[in-house]
């Protein structure tokens, strides 16, 4: 993506008191706080976060996906009112058909006030111009994350059967797609 169309993202998505901002290192510290305050909670739904106990390993990851940034994955930080609360990230792009795998986390702290779907939205509108078909997977038991399939539009695919491990145990996943008027 280029940085003009990151811009654009900016400017519209501000309308909401929502940016989105291209993963970076300075945003290390927030978004590792978040992770630590809430790391019970997030664990819940997401394997990676019992991993994380120091902020270099966050640093990592911003750095590596900075790197990536319009080539494996576009990871983005989520600021509602000037306060980072999450992330939301393009996956696993695949530019020969022309498709990416969505992920997304947000403290719980901000659930429930429509910054995921507005996030979401703005991400796959940015990006429609190259991506034809955005899959979301999330764990069958996560109400939350299904919901959100639901009311943006994504249409249930399939059941993906012991699709994710979370803290060592197999879980369901509910695989959901949105296709764009892309040709």
């Amino acid at each position: 993506m280029r940085l003009r169309d990151m811009d654009i993202i900016r400017k519209e998505i501000n309308t909401c008191n929502i940016d989105l901002h291209p993963a970076a290192e300075k945003y290390a510290q927030d978004i590792f706080d978040i992770i630590i305050t809430h790391k019970k909670y997030l664990a819940m739904f997401l394997d990676w976060v019992n991993n994380i106990n120091n902020i270099n390993e966050i640093l990592s990851f911003l750095s590596k996906s900075k790197s990536d940034f319009g080539k494996k994955s576009n990871i983005y930080i989520i600021e509602f009112k000037n306060k980072i609360v999450g992330v939301i990230s393009l996956n696993s792009i695949d530019k020969h058909k022309r498709e990416a795998d969505i992920g997304y986390w947000i403290s719980p702290d901000y659930e429930g006030l429509g910054i995921i779907s507005k996030s979401l939205q703005t991400m796959i509108d940015k990006h429609s111009h190259e991506i034809k078909k955005f899959i979301l997977k999330c764990a069958v038991f996560n109400t939350r994350s299904n919901m959100v399939a639901l009311r943006n539009g994504f249409s249930y695919d399939c059941i993906i059967h012991k699709g994710e491990i979370i803290n060592g145990v197999y879980h369901d996943q509910n695989q959901y797609y949105k296709c764009s008027s892309l040709k």
